[in-house]
């Protein structure tokens, strides 16, 4: 029996490697990198399954320029919302009128849900390049008729409000419902993330530096510049960006 022990001790001592050390009998155990093929093969083998079960978003072409596109846009818009605010307050010197005029902008969001479900029925692409193109004309006039005239009416500011609002009540929701045509299933949690966080981006820069620009260039080449944004989009949108036609049937069935 005591035999039987002290072989099993000297079988542990020859893996784990043994030595003397002050006259007593010391068990050391072999580094890692003793044990050839662990970590090599493992971490491969780790590295595939990660990049298979997270795929790259970025190899979606479509999506990037698309993402670019409606950063841009949003840019501009917060540029030309600096530029009418300052327009309003320096035609009226009225807070009354500012407060009108962001309440028109923002009364057509209540024709969202009617706007989605009509989406389904319409051809997308179209739908994106029409709003962007009108948003285009929409904030071009303003800007040549503020740079020709020097002022603008608050009328027509309360008009153009309003058909921005008209509008806009129509290109967000098919912004959303382009982003499921640009990715697969399972990268859509990530790419709804990127357009959230470059939208978010591009407003919160757009209105930092709206006030520079307007205070130094002056609020007509901020609506300009806002108009020439939406060109850029709908360029985009007609040229680079694929948006699959989805299934009639599937339309019917989707709802945003």
């Amino acid at each position: 029996m005591q035999r039987r022990q002290q072989a099993r001790v000297q079988q542990q001592g020859s893996l784990l490697g043994s030595g003397d050390v002050g006259g007593g009998h010391v068990m050391r155990v072999a580094p890692l990198s003793f044990r050839p093929g662990l970590l090599p093969e493992a971490q491969p083998r780790f590295a595939e399954g990660m990049s298979a079960q997270f795929p790259p978003i970025w190899h979606h072409r479509s999506l990037i320029v698309w993402l670019l596109s409606v950063a841009q846009s949003r840019f501009g818009s917060a540029l030309s919302g600096v530029a009418l605010s300052f327009l309003v307050l320096d035609q009226t010197g009225s807070v009354g009128s500012l407060s009108l005029t962001l309440a028109l902008a923002f009364l057509p969001t209540v024709l969202m849900p009617l706007a989605g479900v009509w989406l389904d029925r319409l051809n997308l692409r179209w739908v994106l390049m029409l709003t962007d193109l009108a948003n285009a004309a929409l904030q071009l006039s303003l800007g040549g008729a503020a740079l020709l005239l020097g002022h603008l009416p608050p009328a027509l500011i309360y008009a153009a409000a309003l058909l921005g609002g008209l509008v806009g009540a129509w290109s967000q929701p098919a912004a959303r419902s382009a982003l499921p045509r640009l990715v697969p299933p399972e990268e859509l949690t990530r790419a709804g993330g990127l357009l959230s966080s470059a939208v978010q981006v591009a407003l919160l820069l757009g209105f930092l530096t709206g006030g520079l620009l307007v205070a130094r260039l002056g609020a007509p080449l901020a609506l300009l510049l806002d108009g020439l944004t939406y060109l850029f989009s709908a360029l985009a949108v007609a040229v680079w960006v694929k948006l699959p036609e989805v299934a009639p049937a599937q339309r019917e069935g989707a709802g945003y």
